[in-house]
């Protein structure tokens, strides 16, 4: 069907365009009215062109999507249909509570709908899952090899020759930190480990190397304790699971058994050693956890929703005085800091979410594929928001990869071989 071609082949050049900007087009030029458009603060022209993803895609699979039959397959529809319906009820409930018009209320809030690519990206995936994953390792291996020659070159000359955005830039100078492309990079980590779980297979050397190189990266320059931790622990439970393969199951039970105790006491160190409540980083937790017990004691501030979406910064960021300048982010503090935004919308929310993936785990893999599915998702949920703004993008493709890992390894195509 020549519709079903032509919207496939314009779902391909807007997922390679949103990659790039995901990417911000690897940092390697930038200005300060493109940031204003795109960068970690900014999703404006993200959201433009998932507004066009979404409507090129409806006429051609509204009708497929609410079969039952169709419905059956796809394990998160209900997930970004309550996020958006959640989204929308605290979008009026904010303009009632602060006295504030639903466009400016809008504008506090506009990167929330990004998740509805969900949709037409699980279509794409169910229509063309090689293209989708070689072409997201293509852009993660650049990614990192761009980073690590930004890391060579600031080793030796103390230089960046990147074009980091402003929050970026603050980063740099303030803690030397370099935090560009992180998350995106996180997310590739998963995607790769996890597909070759399901395949069976062992990783090549450029994944390897990837690995290695990320590994590296985060510990030197980018310096983020839960992005490294989840990292260490999602290839961690890989090679825990690979390595037990031919054991009979009473050795496998004791090789579990030691390998599971030896794996806390690493992190145990890892935590120690990453200074995440003492040293010189020590007030990063300890902010951590003053604005966990304030948004903690500000669930009801609204009744049924939280701090919404606040013209007051300050009301948001309060408490903590003395400690990190006496600001709180919601993206510091993983789901409560999204429950502290929805309220009780967001915990109802937070229930969708665990059954879902309930549903959706039943049915997926076995038990290490589990495993490293529940580390990524759910251990953002400590620290890492997957609906801040600079991660809102990267949970609506996470979600779709997941739906493509299930659907095509099901079947017996050869879609994850390297190409």
């Amino acid at each position: 069907m020549l519709s079903v071609k032509i919207n496939l082949f314009f779902q391909k050049a807007l997922y390679l365009m949103l990659l790039l900007l995901q990417v911000n087009f690897f940092n390697l030029f930038g200005s300060p009215n493109f940031y204003q458009m795109n960068s970690d603060n900014s999703k404006v022209l993200v959201l433009f062109l998932v507004t066009i993803s979404v409507f090129i895609w409806v006429p051609i699979a509204i009708t497929a999507l609410f079969k039952a039959k169709e419905r059956s397959k796809h394990s998160f529809n209900w997930l970004i249909i309550g996020f958006l319906f959640c989204w929308v009820a605290v979008l009026f409930g904010s303009s009632s509570v602060y006295q504030i018009s639903l466009r400016k209320a809008f504008n506090f809030s506009y990167y929330y709908p990004i998740v509805a690519y969900f949709f037409p990206f699980a279509w794409l995936v169910k229509s063309d899952f090689s293209f989708v994953l070689k072409s997201f390792k293509f852009f993660a291996y650049f990614e990192l090899l761009i980073l690590l020659i930004q890391d060579l070159v600031l080793s030796l000359s103390g230089k960046l020759f990147l074009s980091f955005d402003p929050f970026g830039q603050q980063m740099f100078m303030d803690s030397g930190r370099i935090m560009a492309g992180t998350d995106f990079l996180l997310l590739a980590c998963f995607i790769i480990v996890l597909a070759r779980k399901l395949k069976h297979t062992l990783p090549s050397y450029l994944e390897v190397l990837f690995f290695l190189g990320l590994v590296f990266h985060l510990l030197f320059f980018t310096k983020s304790r839960m992005l490294l931790l989840l990292v260490i622990a999602i290839l961690s439970v890989a090679i825990f699971f690979n390595s037990s393969k031919g054991f009979t199951i009473p050795v496998r039970l004791i090789f579990y058994i030691f390998c599971f105790v030896g794996l806390l006491a690493l992190m145990n160190v890892l935590i120690a050693k990453m200074n995440f409540f003492s040293g010189d980083r020590a007030a990063s937790g300890q902010v951590r956890l003053q604005a966990i017990a304030y948004y903690l004691n500000n669930l009801g501030i609204n009744k049924w929703f939280g701090f919404g979406f606040t013209p007051y910064s300050d009301q948001i960021g309060g408490g903590g005085q003395g400690v990190d300048g006496g600001v709180f982010y919601t993206s510091d503090v993983g789901m409560i800091g999204f429950i502290a935004i929805f309220g009780a919308l967001g915990v109802l929310f937070a229930i969708l979410f665990l059954s879902s993936f309930v549903r959706f785990l039943r049915t997926f893999g076995d038990f290490s594929a589990k495993l490293i599915v529940i580390v990524y998702i759910f251990g953002q949920w400590i620290s890492l928001s997957s609906f801040d703004i600079s991660r809102i993008l990267i949970f609506p493709i996470a979600l779709g990869f997941l739906i493509g890992f299930k659907e095509f390894l099901n079947s017996r195509e050869n879609v994850l071989d390297d190409s």
